[in-house]
């Protein structure tokens, strides 16, 4: 996914990256995440809500748990959901 992200450089990409849900050979060094230049990674849990009631949000890609969901159809924001 994030190979098409760097396709489109005229978007912004916000990405929560967890490393302990990643297989150990993709486990890499913050260094290498900062070098994206459209494609803002963070280990940080965020208020989806915050995000997605920005106007500038035009897509949420989720897992789609019910609260990502509702939260998502109640700003309106269209969603690509991968379970």
């Amino acid at each position: 996914m994030i190979k098409e992200f760097e396709k489109h450089d005229n978007c912004i990409f916000k990405a929560r990256l967890e490393e302990k849900f990643l297989p150990e050979k993709d486990k890499v060094s913050t260094e290498y995440y900062s070098s994206y230049k459209n494609i803002v990674f963070t280990e940080k849990s965020t208020k989806q809500q915050n995000i997605l009631s920005k106007t500038n949000t035009k897509l949420f890609i989720s897992h789609c748990g019910v609260n990502g969901l509702n939260e998502a159809m109640y700003a309106g924001v269209p969603l690509i959901c991968i379970p």
